[in-house]
C-alpha cells in the first residue's frame, strides 16, 4: 500500500499531471479580454482595408473577363497566364476602367468556386507576355529557330535582328555551359522582346520536331564558326604580339642620304643580297642556265661569258631542287667540269616529291631550314611551281605572294648573298611568268629564257633581263659550246640569225665548189637547183664572202674565173657554240 500511495502522489505532484500549473505558466497576465478584442477588431479593419485596396496582381482568367476591347483569341490567350500585373494590363490598354480591388477579385473567384492565391514574382507574366496575349497570340507557344532563320534569309529585317541576338545568346550559353539557354526555340514573348512584330510572330508556325532538329544543327554550326573565329582571333592576337616585338627600321632622310656603291653578286644583273627570278619556257634550258650560274659564281668566271661574278671566297651555294634526282643533278654539274673543290661548296637538298618542305610561311619551318643553310650562301629554289602545287596554292592566287615572302624571309634570316627563284614562263612567253603577278613583283631582277621558234633541240634560245638598279639586258642569243657551257651573244637576235644564215650559206657554197671545182659563178648557177641548194643571189653573196676570207681561190683569170676550194679551219662556218641545247 505504501508503494502504491507513493507512486500515486508522485503522479499527482508531477507538473505533467497538474494541468492547472501548466496553464498558469502559459497565460500572459497582461493579455486581458479587452486587449484581445481590440486586436481582433484591428486585424479585421486591416483585412477590410486590404480588401478594399486596388489589386496589383490578378489571375489570367480574371483579366480575360475584366479587360475590354479584346478579341476572342486575346481572351483565350490571357487565360493561359497564371497571374498578370494589373499595371501591365493598363499599360497595354486592356484595362481602362477603375482598377479592381482585392475584394472584387476574391469575389469573382468565389463566385466561380476557383481558388486564387497570387504566385511569387517569378510566376507572374512579363509585360511582353501580356502584350503578345492581348494580340491574340499564345504567349507560351514556341517557334523553332530554323523558321526565324528562314525569315531572315527572305529579307525580313526583324528576323535578322532576332537571329543576331540568338547567336550572341548561344555564344554566351556555350561559354558558361548552360545547355538550357541554347536558342533552339523561342517563345512568342521572347520573339516580341527581340523586336518581332505581333503580325510576324502570328505568321510563324509552332515548333515541330523536324524544325527543332534543323535548329539544333544551326546552333551546332554556330558553335563551330565561333570556335574557328576564336582560333583566328587567337592567331591574330599572337601575330600582334610578334609584330609588337619587331624592330622597325628608323627613318632615312633621302635628302641627306648618301648611298654606298652598289655591290653586285653578278655585275649588272643581280645585286649582292638581292634576288633574281629566272623564268624559262618549257625545255628552253633553265637547268643548264642554273648550272652555268652556279659554276660561274663558284669559279669566279663570267656568267654567260659576259657578267662578272663576285661571290665571296668560301661562300656556299644552297641548292633546293624539286624536279631532279641526285643522280641527274650530279650528271648536270659534272659534265661542265666543275672541280671537286667547287662541287664541295654546293649544299644540295634534293626535294623531288617533297616540295612541301619549301612552304616557308611559318617561322618554325624557316628556323629548321636556317639550321641547314650556311650564313652568306646563295640560295637557289628550283622550281617554284612544284612548291605551289605541294602547298595547294593556285598559281593565280594572291597566296603566291605569301609563299614567295616566306622564301625571301629565309634568305634574310640566313644573311644570304643572293636568292634565285626558278619558275616557268606561261604558254605565251611574251606575257611573263606563269601565274600571279606577285611572282615577278617579288624579285629584284627578272631574267627570262625563251625559244625563238618551235620547240626543237636546235631552236635558238634567247635570254633577257630587266630589274631594279637599272638592270637592262636586251634579248640576245644563248649559245652552248662543246664544253657544255653557255655564252650570251653580244649582238641582237636578228643579227645573230642573219650571221648564222650567212654561215650556213657559206658552208653550202664552199661544199658546192669543193664538189664541182673549176667552175665559174655562171657555171655554178647553171647547176640543178637540188644540187645548188641556193638561189643565184645567195650563191653570189656567199662566193664574195668566201673569196674575202680566202676559203676559195680563182685558178682562172678575171675574165674566166675557175673557183677551187681552199683549206679552211675546222667548223669555220657552223660553230657549235652558236647553238643552245
Amino acid at each position: 500500500m505504501t508503494e502504491n500511495t507513493s507512486r500515486g502522489r508522485s503522479r499527482a505532484g508531477s507538473p505533467k499531471a497538474n494541468g492547472h500549473n501548466s496553464h498558469a505558466m502559459e497565460v500572459n497576465p497582461f493579455d486581458t479580454p479587452e486587449g484581445r478584442e481590440k486586436r481582433r477588431k484591428r486585424k479585421e479593419a486591416e483585412q477590410a482595408a486590404a480588401a478594399a485596396s486596388s489589386a496589383t496582381v490578378v489571375s489570367g482568367r480574371y483579366a480575360a473577363d475584366a479587360c475590354t476591347g479584346l478579341s476572342a483569341a486575346g481572351r483565350k490567350a490571357l487565360t493561359r497566364l497564371i497571374a498578370v500585373n494589373v499595371a501591365d494590363l493598363a499599360a497595354v490598354g486592356a484595362l481602362t476602367g477603375p482598377r479592381p480591388t482585392r475584394r472584387d477579385v476574391d469575389a469573382w473567384h468565389a463566385q466561380r468556386r476557383v481558388t486564387w492565391n497570387p504566385p511569387p514574382a517569378n510566376g507572374i507574366a512579363s509585360l511582353s507576355e501580356v502584350r503578345v496575349a492581348t494580340a491574340g497570340i499564345d504567349p507560351k507557344a514556341r517557334c523553332a529557330l530554323a523558321d526565324v532563320v528562314r525569315a531572315a534569309d527572305d529579307g525580313q529585317t526583324w528576323a535578322t535582328a532576332v537571329v543576331d541576338a540568338a547567336r550572341a545568346e548561344n555564344t554566351y550559353a556555350a561559354l558558361v555551359g548552360d545547355r538550357k539557354q541554347r536558342p533552339v526555340s523561342l517563345t512568342t514573348a521572347q520573339l516580341f522582346d527581340r523586336g518581332a512584330p505581333p503580325e510576324a510572330i502570328a505568321a510563324l508556325p509552332d515548333a515541330t520536331t523536324v524544325a527543332l532538329g534543323e535548329s539544333a544543327r544551326i546552333v551546332r554550326a554556330w558553335d563551330a564558326e565561333d570556335r574557328l573565329r576564336a582560333t583566328e582571333q587567337a592567331r591574330a592576337n599572337e601575330a600582334a604580339k610578334l609584330v609588337a616585338a619587331v624592330e622597325i627600321p628608323g627613318r632615312i632622310n633621302l635628302a641627306t642620304y648618301t648611298p654606298p656603291d652598289t655591290a653586285w653578286l653578278i655585275d649588272g644583273l643581280m645585286p649582292m643580297d638581292g634576288s633574281l627570278g629566272l623564268f624559262a619556257e618549257r625545255k628552253a634550258g633553265k637547268t643548264t642556265t642554273v648550272v652555268e650560274m652556279v659554276r660561274s659564281m663558284l669559279s669566279g668566271d663570267e656568267f654567260l661569258g659576259r657578267f662578272a661574278t663576285n661571290l665571296p671566297a668560301g661562300a656556299r651555294v644552297a641548292l633546293m631542287d624539286t624536279e631532279m634526282t641526285p643522280a641527274m643533278l650530279h650528271h648536270e654539274y659534272t659534265k661542265v667540269s666543275i672541280p671537286a673543290e667547287h662541287l664541295d661548296r654546293i649544299d644540295l637538298h634534293p626535294l623531288r616529291g617533297r616540295s612541301r618542305l619549301l612552304d616557308l610561311r611559318d617561322e618554325a619551318t624557316r628556323a629548321r631550314w636556317q639550321e641547314l643553310i650556311a650564313p652568306g650562301a646563295v640560295i637557289i629554289v628550283d622550281c617554284l611551281y612544284t612548291v605551289l602545287a605541294a602547298a595547294q596554292v593556285d598559281e593565280s592566287s594572291a597566296q603566291v605572294s605569301d609563299i614567295i615572302d616566306g622564301i625571301k624571309a629565309l634568305a634574310v634570316q640566313c644573311s644570304a648573298a643572293g636568292l634565285v627563284i626558278v619558275h616557268h614562263l606561261g604558254k605565251d612567253p611574251t606575257k611573263g611568268a606563269r601565274g600571279h603577278s606577285s611572282i615577278e613583283g617579288g624579285v629584284d631582277t627578272l631574267a627570262t629564257i625563251w625559244l625563238d621558234g618551235p620547240p626543237a633541240a636546235d631552236t635558238p634560245r634567247l635570254f633577257s633581263a630587266t630589274g631594279r638598279l637599272d638592270v637592262d639586258v636586251p634579248p640576245a642569243l644563248l649559245s652552248r659550246g662543246n664544253d657544255c657551257r653557255l655564252t650570251l651573244s653580244a649582238s641582237t637576235p636578228r643579227a645573230d640569225r642573219a650571221r648564222a644564215a650567212d654561215r650556213s650559206d657559206d658552208d653550202t657554197a664552199w661544199k658546192l665548189i669543193s664538189d664541182h671545182p673549176g667552175k665559174s659563178l655562171r657555171g655554178l648557177e647553171e647547176l640543178p637547183t637540188e644540187t645548188r641548194k641556193l638561189s643565184r643571189s645567195r650563191l653570189r653573196r656567199a662566193l664574195d664572202r668566201l673569196d674575202g676570207l680566202g676559203y676559195i681561190v680563182n685558178r682562172g683569170s678575171a675574165e674566166r674565173p675557175a673557183w677551187h676550194a681552199a683549206d679552211r679551219p675546222e667548223d669555220a662556218f657552223t660553230i657549235a657554240a652558236d647553238r643552245a641545247d
